[in-house]
């Protein structure tokens, strides 16, 4: 473009820039993916893909603090036995004493089952998430956008 010696014109440039952002959905909050979901450019199938991973990890979430909930009260009940054991241990050295000493066996038993129960749960609640997260992990290899 030729221009003459101090004289000015005006030149606009249009500047363009491709963003490209990508995400491992595996690893996104559900509220996160809420965010995504309301894109307005994204397809309804692609937000009812998105919708669905998202009640997934919620589910897997729920699943898992309630893991932690019984693995609490597993602690709670562990201390509560052994607990028990001590007092047990230590009246059995003492005379006159079968009375408690009974008492603290039938704690003991229901202390025990009680091990036991939370045991099972927490094992359904594991075997639980990770059927959940087999679900979750097919759910978003067949996602498409």
């Amino acid at each position: 473009m030729s221009l003459p010696s101090k004289a000015e014109i005006v030149f606009p440039v249009i500047e363009e820039r491709l963003d490209s952002e990508t995400q491992l959905i595996s690893s996104l909050t559900p509220d996160l993916i809420l965010q995504y979901t309301r894109n307005k450019h994204l397809s309804d199938a692609g937000r009812r893909a998105l919708e669905q991973v998202m009640d997934q990890k919620r589910k897997i979430a729920a699943n898992s603090s309630q893991y932690d909930l019984i693995g609490g009260q597993l602690r709670t009940v562990t201390g509560d036995e052994e607990r028990v054991r001590k007092n047990l241990e230590s009246l059995n050295h003492v005379s006159g004493q079968q009375d408690v000493v009974q008492r603290y066996a039938a704690q003991l038993a229901q202390l025990e089952t009680k091990i036991a129960t939370l045991n099972d749960q927490q094992s359904e609640m594991s075997n639980k998430n990770a059927a959940l997260g087999a679900e979750l992990n097919d759910m978003i290899e067949k996602l498409s956008f």
